[in-house]
């Protein structure tokens, strides 16, 4: 079943079937009439062990995406966690983020800058600001790519099909599928306030700089100008289309309110922070040092025994909060103190009355930027962002088995292999300390991993997984008379204990302690190997593919593949890069035939289920083959795609810059 949940169609620059035939039968072939055999010098026991292809998957279907929005949605959360979370390194459960095509982050949670929070209850709500447009559902957290390359300044949520979010210079409708109204009704678009689908008030800043209010009555937007000259709106508070209070800044604040007729003014004063509406009868508005309070006929106004920040209502109870979360409710005679909150510098607590959502930082001095936290009897939980567990990023290449991924990063920095165990992602250290340049991962299980790298002050190129510990070993051979000490370009094992390399123009055989020279037809510096059984391999580089197939050596005349995917002896794929784009190549058994060219500056590791093939492009789409042919998949949400993998239960893993790592479920698991 192809993956791609929104799969677009793809110009194909050529379609050229291009047949490759067979250059020559080399004298390394064994005798026909015989049992197949492995290449000259192996233990011919390996012949029939299981296979070790570098997949290391089943045949299983890789589905489409699921709907982040289906509560039937099958949890990839650990069993240690409720269901629709996610562990982190530490052992802590935390929420899931999903982008809309039902790819889930594990690894960092997006990192926003929340400014605006509104929604139907606790349990449904969107959450915007720079770089974020979030959509809570109770269970998922849902990233929506965003329509502007602007700043969201605030939301306001009517129903999951009905959502306005106001950005710096313009106002967009969502309908639950997509953006389907865009609306530039000034300079710059301040505060939403509605009490139903047919009552939406937008608070801007017109070309005059007068704050301006645009109302909404459901089919067409209409203009209210505002009775001050100049200034912005901070805060709307009301409870019902006859009843909405703002906040506005000029050279004091000013208090307006909105009768369902007119927007007059109020009450002016100095330094206003927020305004709350309880009841046509009853509001309060925060100053710096004091609170004024609505009765239905006027304001009064009264000191604080603090420097007040927020206001809310518990149990129809006022609330106020200052800048270290310091609470007191309101009493008829005086302040109460209740519980701190212990979150610092309170923007907006969701819902007004009652919250269980806020956002602001733990301290003053956090070196987060405002982030969203769930509010507990115990402690603040901080939602978003979650620290990455890793600092590395360009995680490649990757393999793995079962539940079990392990994936590096071979770039300049901590060079962290990354292990997924079926539960979380934990940093393994095969040397310690040490930095391991990476060149490939490969095994036969969870418990039979071994990877071929550098670690320059030991001369180590080879690590060994058994599933408790990691070993390494060296790669010596003789060159010219001399001991030699090198690195392995690619590595792939077979079986358990029979693991190939290849190391400049030398093929070596091992068990991942000692390696035994092995010669073949010819030797083209570079090259890489890939197999899926000790009697199915090939060698490739340059325009030379050498492919074993338990009786000898037969080599073709191919294109320059920089990788080549396997899935069986009848099934491969191979990737050459061109001077601009690269084009795909397909073994079905018998010949290599040239399928699609791409125009797409990049590649990066490519990914098989065993059926059906994925590329990523870097910055471009992820490149998908299945029975039909290709199609492309945008993955929303990440930067730049460098690897992917497909698990045995189907799922299927992208990793991106910055570290990130994604995850989409196969809804049949």
């Amino acid at each position: 079943m192809p993956i791609p949940a929104n799969r677009a169609s793809i110009a194909v620059a050529a379609i050229l079937l291009v047949s490759l035939p067979l250059a020559c039968r080399t004298t390394l072939e064994a005798d026909p009439g015989t049992d197949a055999e492995l290449p000259p010098g192996t233990d011919a026991r390996m012949r029939d062990a299981d296979s070790g292809n570098d997949a290391g998957l089943t045949d299983a279907d890789v589905g489409s995406g699921p709907d982040p929005l289906d509560a039937s949605v099958p949890s990839d959360a650990s069993p240690l966690c409720p269901s629709g979370y996610l562990m982190t390194e530490l052992g802590e459960c935390i929420d899931r983020v999903c982008n809309p095509e039902g790819w889930c982050y594990e690894n960092p949670l997006p990192a926003p800058t929340p400014r605006s929070i509104h929604g139907t209850g606790p349990d449904y709500f969107w959450a915007v600001g720079e770089g974020i447009l979030l959509e809570y559902d109770g269970r998922n957290w849902i990233l929506h790519p965003s329509p502007e390359n602007r700043f969201a300044q605030a939301v306001w949520v009517f129903s999951p099909v009905d959502v306005w979010v106001a950005f710096d210079d313009a106002i967009r409708h969502w309908n639950g599928r997509l953006w389907d109204r865009t609306d530039a009704l000034g300079a710059f678009h301040h505060r939403l306030w509605g009490s139903s689908p047919r009552d939406l008030w937008a608070f801007v800043k017109s070309e005059t700089g007068a704050p301006t209010a645009h109302h909404w009555d459901g089919t067409n937007w209409q203009t209210h100008p505002l009775p001050l000259a100049e200034g912005h709106v901070r805060e709307a508070s009301g409870t019902s289309e006859t009843d909405i209070w703002l906040v506005v800044f000029d050279e004091d604040s000013v208090l307006l309110h909105w009768d369902g007729t007119v927007w007059r003014e109020s009450y002016r004063t100095r330094s206003l922070h927020s305004v709350l509406a309880a009841s046509p009868s009853e509001a309060w508005a925060l100053r710096e040092g004091g609170l004024l309070h609505w009765n239905g006929r006027g304001w009064t106004e009264t000191t604080t025994p603090t420097q007040f920040t927020i206001l809310y209502l518990a149990n129809g109870t006022l609330v106020a909060a200052d800048s270290n979360g310091a609470r007191l409710q309101r009493s008829e005679l005086d302040w109460l103190p209740l519980t701190p909150l212990r979150i610092s510098w309170i923007s907006q607590l969701w819902p007004e009355r009652d919250p269980t959502w806020a956002i602001g930082k733990l301290t003053e001095k956090d070196d987060w930027a405002e982030a969203i936290y769930r509010l507990s009897s115990e402690a603040p939980e901080r939602i978003l962002p979650r620290e990455s567990f890793t600092q590395d990023s360009l995680f490649k290449p990757v393999w793995g088995a079962d539940e079990h991924v392990f994936a590096s990063s071979f770039a300049v920095g901590n060079n962290d292999l990354i292990h997924w165990n079926g539960q979380q992602w934990t940093v393994e250290k095969p040397a310690g300390d040490s930095q391991i340049f990476t060149h490939s991962i490969t095994g036969t299980s969870p418990n039979d991993v071994t990877i071929a790298g550098y670690n320059s002050p030991s001369y180590t190129s080879v690590y060994h997984y058994d599933g408790q510990a990691w070993s390494g070993s060296s790669l010596s051979y003789q060159c010219g008379g001399n001991q030699c000490f090198g690195e392995f370009d690619s590595i792939w094992a077979a079986a358990p204990g029979l693991i190939w390399g290849t190391h400049y123009q030398y093929l070596f055989r091992g068990d991942g302690s000692s390696w035994t020279q092995v010669e073949v037809p010819t030797s083209p510096s570079g090259m890489r190997i890939a197999g899926t059984s000790p009697t199915d391999f090939w060698l490739h580089h340059g325009e030379e593919l050498l492919h074993w197939d338990g009786f000898g050596w037969t080599t073709f005349t191919a294109p320059s593949f920089s990788r080549l995917v396997l899935a069986s002896s009848s099934d491969a794929l191979g990737v050459n890069q061109l001077q601009a784009g690269f084009e795909f190549w397909h073994w079905d058994g018998v010949q290599w035939s040239r399928e699609m060219v791409s125009e797409e500056p990049g590649w990066g590791e490519p990914c098989t289920d065993g059926d059906e093939y994925w590329v990523p492009t870097g910055l471009g789409p992820i490149y998908h083959r299945d029975g039909s042919g290709w199609s492309t998949e945008s993955i929303s949400g990440v930067h730049e795609i460098d690897s992917c993998w497909v698990s045995s239960d189907g799922a299927m893993r992208v990793f991106g810059s910055d570290g990130a790592i994604l995850k989409r479920q196969n809804p049949a698991h």
